[in-house]
């Protein structure tokens, strides 16, 4: 029904003002000129601005020409004529702000005006003029300067191209907020972003999750510092980039790899004569919880006639407050001896929370993003381009929680103390909604301080060596070499007091987002003792250098128009170097006193919607450390004392103490290495006397993995003395591993362009594609232990995964009804085969009563099928009266819906990461020197992963967030803007399952931008 409303909506908007049409007022005026003699195309470009009039010509011809000055108080016909004199150019009017600029001798006849000014019969619409000039001119490279709006940018390329793709305009852009990459790119119709720690993060597009996208800069595939193949967007600022293309049906000459859309960030320098661009600007931001950021950023463009460069730079400096509740897991539990128990008929598996945690976050985030490419011509045929980006994005991340772990049962190693619950209430869905602990029992609550820092880097270095024979035929080779890095390895802690007997209480009221936790005896500094103090993380390194040779010519033949051919090599290396502190538990189990002045009270009286203790108490963890591993604490509680550690406290302190070291098991490296080939050509022609356009082509993709890791069994588990529910791993000695596959494809696509009407088109899409496993999945053992008394868990590899193949079907109809007008409707089909999934089944690892872990394995299941419909509607009003001319409106749906996959053992098989519809409206308003726009975007219900750390899937609830932008143009060269991000305050939720089974609720600030952009 909710969809359903939607739709109404979007017909009643159709009925208003389908029929409206913008008017464009001729400029009749004269302008101030102020115009160098020089290069002719430079010149065009210098009136287009100063006239603010758009001009399209050949550039190869009139770049050859040289113009005489053109100064005074002149009308644009005037300037234009003056421009053009003894350059044999003529320039034609179309007399709704497009002139196009072609050869004197090549001209059709047209009706004379005066000062060699051409005027044709007027076009429906500027976007239709630029078609029929491309039409006309059979010219390799097409420039198009001067009044050319946003949504033109955007639409120009999906209109003449024949693929499904949306561009989108990176820089500058005043319609949605700028945060990072990914916020910019769900402006394309079927993207959205996973909201974390109030960022856009990994991106979905029509329902694909990011592991099934392929991230592409300058067409050059990018790594990941991420654990799986998903890239993070947030890492990198919007202003490093001039534009982005979002490819939905697949090309030939792109890197295979991308089942749900390939996206190519874009940076390239233009040529022109000898000028200079400057622009820059500044952001500060801040956010209801106190929060300030700035940021700043600029880029310095060059455009000579044989040396052309961009140059940009960024820096965004973030503090930020987090508040949540969460939870690790939830796991099935027998609590069939609980005496008070109220909710299900069978309590013989009652699903309950690992743990509950209350959770402050106070962190900083520092980027920092340079970019350099330019192109130098070496000879008139043979240029040379070189690329360069780098990334810094550090976040340093401090967290004080309220922890509550959950105890189901005591110790294994004590049957009597099987029992801890007094009283529980379950629902229909035996999830546990309610607990409270035997009041003769003493069980504890923590303070943990975490830290979970996030470091990573990107260096980028390419270059590309063109030869052009002709204007119709070239070669390219193009090198590169990228990697991606995250020392965190050591840096991940976790560090945890408690008091021993604060008997927690746990109650979810309904329709909560969280549980309230409340303590049945109170807590104060005096009753905290010491617990576990554990470092852990990952040092992740992922390279790729790749190697492409490309050649393209041009045809003479009347239906046949282009051959392109290439040759493609990748070697890509992820390796992972896990580690951990040894044990951890040295002084664990409550047993040490800590000195109260160690301690900080923390006001969580307005935390979340309430519900929860009233003060916590934090602590710098590193202090705690230092004072349990001091020679005076040791010496004082362990030696004096003859506690059981006197024996080998001293010998662990030799050997490191706390200190991280390498854990073999969890530690691999994935080599991928990929040999392409493909083939394409172009081709057009009439169909029932309409036009057609064709591109068909194959590509070759052999793909060869080796992995390397590390078998190292379980060779015992002991109790823990301290902690019921912990227990030691005593592991085997390591063997090195080793593992292979290989595989290949043959990846044809066709598309197809008809062209209906001047202003209406039909795409259709035919294609085969492949998404091959990340590289984490290809780990050759299993490792990633974590025991604990029931509920043990493991990741196992799987090295012989076949890639996802699929067969895609796309069709499309756009109706370009104006110039800022577009209605678009597009449907596709995907059958999808050796889908891939976590199979989660219990397995005995050990003879033991804890030796059953609960292990996830990626496997490949059969085919499933998936089909989507999206819907885009865009248009501006101009032809409202005056001052509702400015008002325009953006309409994006996607629904997409899958076929259930077969069930695997204990696997889930109707859980698809990233699956789900969205949908979004832009309310805009531009006129004059103002602009403003109200952005909702919105995403239903989705599965973030398929397999959560205890084996279920992690769902998140459905999202939507307001957005507002305001900007103003103070003059040619000065852009003031106001953002409002998170309007109405939406706090992002996820689940296991049910919504009752809560794995994270987080709240999300308004955040207050002001800035300044200039450009020179």
């Amino acid at each position: 029904m909710k969809y359903m409303l939607f739709k109404h909506v979007i017909f009643s908007v159709f009925s208003l003002f389908f029929i409206i049409k913008p008017c464009i007022a001729e400029i009749t005026d004269p302008i101030q000129f102020d115009i160098h003699a020089g290069n002719t195309a430079n010149a065009l470009k210098q009136l287009a601005e100063q006239a603010d009039i758009m001009i399209l010509y050949p550039y190869d011809l009139v770049s050859q020409k040289t113009s005489p000055a053109v100064k005074g108080n002149l009308s644009y016909e005037e300037a234009i004529s003056r421009l053009l004199e003894g350059t044999n150019l003529i320039a034609i009017n179309d007399n709704h702000g497009l002139f196009k600029v072609q050869s004197a001798a090549t001209s059709v006849p047209v009706k004379e005006t005066p000062d060699d000014v051409k005027v044709k019969d007027e076009p429906p619409d500027v976007l239709i003029a630029v078609d029929s000039h491309l039409e006309e001119e059979q010219t390799e490279r097409i420039a198009i300067v001067g009044r050319l709006s946003n949504y033109q940018k955007r639409y120009l390329k999906k209109r003449y191209s024949n693929l499904i793709i949306e561009s989108l305009n990176l820089q500058n852009n005043q319609r949605y907020i700028q945060r990072n990459v990914g916020n910019m790119l769900q402006s394309a119709a079927g993207a959205s972003t996973d909201y974390r720690k109030r960022e856009g993060l990994f991106l979905t597009v029509r329902g694909f999750g990011p592991e099934l996208n392929t991230v592409l800069y300058n067409n050059r595939q990018l790594p990941s510092t991420n654990l799986g193949g998903g890239f993070s967007f947030d890492t990198l600022s919007s202003e490093m980039f001039t534009s982005s293309d979002v490819y939905k049906t697949q090309a030939s000459e792109l890197v295979s790899g991308g089942i749900g859309a390939t996206i190519n960030l874009v940076n390239l320098p233009t040529r022109g004569e000898d000028t200079y661009e400057l622009s820059g600007g500044f952001r500060l931001s801040s956010s209801d919880d106190g929060g300030f950021f700035p940021e700043v950023f600029g880029s310095i463009n060059y455009a000579g006639e044989n040396i052309a460069s961009i140059i940009a730079v960024d820096f965004l400096q973030q503090d930020y407050r987090i508040e949540s509740a969460n939870s690790d897991g939830w796991f099935a539990a027998d609590l069939s001896g609980v005496e008070t128990k109220s909710g299900s008929l069978d309590y013989t598996e009652i699903w309950v929370p690992r743990n509950f945690d209350l959770r402050i976050e106070e962190s900083e985030k520092r980027r920092f993003g340079l970019s350099w490419v330019s192109r130098i011509n070496l000879t008139p045929n043979l240029y040379v381009i070189t690329d360069l980006v780098y990334s810094r994005f550090d976040v340093t991340s401090n967290i004080a929680s309220s922890a509550n772990w959950t105890h189901v049962n005591g110790s294994t190693a004590n049957p009597d103390e099987k029992d801890t619950f007094g009283r529980i209430t379950v629902d229909k869905n035996n999830t546990l909604l309610s607990y409270r602990y035997k009041p003769e029992l003493s069980l504890a609550s923590d303070y943990v301080q975490l830290v979970r820092n996030r470091p990573s880097e990107m260096a980028h270095f390419a270059t590309a060596l063109g030869y052009e024979f002709s204007l119709d035929s070239s070669v390219i080779l193009d090198l590169s070499y990228t990697v991606a890095k995250s020392d965190n390895g050591g840096n991940k802690r976790f560090s945890a007091v408690g008091s021993p007997n604060a008997n927690p209480e746990y109650t979810l009221l309904p329709n909560s987002p969280y549980a309230n936790i409340d303590f049945k005896r109170s807590i104060d500094a005096s009753d905290l003792r010491s617990h576990i103090t554990i470092d852990s993380g990952d040092n992740l390194d992922d390279s790729i250098f790749q190697a492409k040779l490309d050649f393209q010519t041009i045809l003479t033949h009347p239906n046949w128009e282009q051959i392109d051919i290439g040759i493609y090599f990748a070697d890509r290396n992820k390796d992972k170097v896990a580690f951990r502190t040894p044990w951890g538990f040295e002084f664990g189990g409550y047993e040490f006193d800590v000195p109260d002045e160690l301690f900080r009270p923390i006001d969580a009286s307005n935390f979340l919607e309430g519900g929860v203790p009233e003060t916590w108490y934090g602590f710098d963890s590193q202090r705690y450390i230092d004072y349990l591993w001091s020679d005076e604490h040791i010496q004082r509680e362990i030696i004096d004392k003859g506690h059981p550690l006197a024996d080998s406290i001293e010998l662990r302190k030799q050997l490191g103490g706390f200190t991280a070291t390498e854990l073999p098991n969890s530690t691999w490296s994935v080599q991928e290495r990929l040999f392409e080939a493909y083939f394409k050509t172009f081709s057009s022609g009439q169909l029932f006397e309409l036009n057609w356009f064709a591109q068909m082509g194959v590509r070759w993709a052999a793909t060869q993995i080796e992995s390397r890791g590390f078998d190292q069994p379980i060779q015992d588990l002991l109790y823990s003395d301290v902690d019921p529910t912990a227990l030691q791993i005593i592991y085997a000695q390591s063997n090195p591993v080793y593992a292979s596959n290989k595989y290949a494809n043959w990846l044809p696509n066709l598309s197809f362009k008809l062209e209906l009407t001047d202003n209406q088109y039909l795409n259709l899409g035919l294609s085969k594609t492949i998404s091959r496993p990340s590289l984490n999945k290809l780990a050759p053992a299993i490792g990633d232990f974590v025991a604990r008394t029931g509920s043990s868990t493991a990741n196992r590899g799987n090295p012989q995964l076949k890639p996802f193949e699929s067969i895609n079907l796309d069709m499309s109809w756009s109706w370009f009804f104006d110039e800022n007008g577009l209605l678009d409707v597009t449907i596709y089909y995907k059958d999808i085969d050796n889908f891939i999934l976590q199979s989660v089944e219990f397995e005995e690892l050990l003879d033991h009563p804890e030796g059953e872990f609960l292990v996830s394995t990626p496997v490949n299941l059969n085919k499933t099928s998936f089909f989507g419909f999206e819907f885009v509607y865009q248009n501006q009003f101009e032809s409202l009266p005056s001052p509702f001319d400015g008002t325009g409106i953006e309409l994006r749906y996607t629904q997409v819906e899958a076929q259930s996959l077969e069930d695997n053992g204990a696997l889930r098989g109707d859980v698809i990461e990233g699956l789900s519809n969205t949908y979004s409206f832009v309310l805009l308003y531009e006129k004059g020197a103002f602009n403003a726009s109200l952005i909702y975007n919105h995403r239903d219900e989705f599965v973030r992963k398929q397999s959560g750390l205890l084996g279920q899937p992690e769902m998140v609830e459905g999202y939507g967030q307001f957005d507002v932008k305001f900007g103003y143009q103070i003059n040619p060269q000065t852009r003031l803007f106001f953002d409002i991000q998170n309007l109405t305050q939406e706090n992002p939720r996820s689940f296991s399952l049910y919504r009752e089974r809560l794995l994270s609720y987080e709240k999300h600030q308004r955040i207050f931008t002001t800035g300044l952009r200039f450009s020179f």
